[in-house]
């Protein structure tokens, strides 16, 4: 049994460790605006340290909005800006309104080196105040079936936790420990009983059979039970839908008056 549950979590570590190598799909694929107000754009950026990172890729991302836009604009001077003030000030002086959403964040470390993807909702030219919409695909591509179930094989749960489903790994986990429980106290009576049958006499063999016969069947019936939570545990990492969600944050800019925007951060 033991053997067996060593080989389940190695499989499931390689599995799922090949899992988390994989980026998410918008960083390849951006999704299309639902209207005409703002496109989405996807910055890059590396540095040594996550954060910094992540302030090159939102940079770089502002700085090709504002090179659509035929804006003179200098992309260190953005990072600067950025990381210094979380505003963007840029162009001889001259503040630019280019209201900018960040919708979904990606980052790794590869050699030591940081790399961030951010992908943005970017206000179109003459929109001043666009129709920015919550955007739930952040994990599509990375959060899977096969990382779910590869989780699930480890601690049952987990992947329902994976996938957002905190209601369902609660359930799934408790039910699974309390039935494993069961099971392991039912079998420690009925090898008790099983060997005060064997020490014995006639008349008292009988009763204890009969109390071991009663424990040896809670326990095949909590093992049972545990059988079946376990296949619900895999069955529902791989069939539930994603729901992890993201985080929508309204990044501030300043307008033509040199207004700043309020930060605004909403998690769902």
């Amino acid at each position: 049994m033991i053997k067996i549950f060593m080989l389940t979590a190695i499989f499931a570590f390689f599995l799922s460790t090949n899992v988390f190598s994989q980026k998410p799909k918008w960083i390849y694929q951006p999704p299309t605006s639902p209207n005409n107000t703002f496109y989405y754009s996807v910055g890059f950026g590396e540095a040594h340290s996550e954060s910094e990172a992540k302030i090159n890729a939102m940079a770089y991302a502002y700085w090709k909005a504002a090179q659509a836009r035929g804006l003179d604009v200098e992309l260190n001077d953005l990072k600067k800006e950025i990381a210094e003030k979380g505003i963007w000030l840029f162009g001889n002086n001259t503040s630019i309104n280019i209201p900018i959403n960040s919708s979904c964040t990606y980052s790794e470390q590869t050699g030591g080196i940081w790399k961030a993807w951010v992908l943005c909702q970017i206000a179109r030219p003459g929109y001043f105040n666009p129709k920015f919409k919550q955007y739930k695909k952040c994990n599509l591509g990375q959060i899977n079936n096969s990382g779910a179930l590869a989780r699930s094989l480890v601690i049952p749960g987990w992947g329902q936790k994976y996938k957002g489903r905190n209601g369902a790994a609660i359930w799934i986990f408790t039910s699974e420990i309390a039935a494993l429980t069961v099971a392991g106290w039912s079998y420690s009576k009925a090898h008790k009983l099983k060997n005060d049958i064997k020490n014995a006499g006639t008349t008292d063999a009988y009763d204890l059979t009969l109390k071991y016969n009663k424990w040896k069947d809670v326990n095949n019936i909590s093992l049972a039970v545990a059988a079946i939570i376990h296949g619900i545990n895999l069955t529902t990492a791989l069939t539930m839908r994603d729901n992890s969600g993201t985080s929508y944050s309204i990044f501030p800019s300043i307008d033509t008056q040199g207004n700043s925007y309020a930060n605004l951060i909403i998690k769902f």
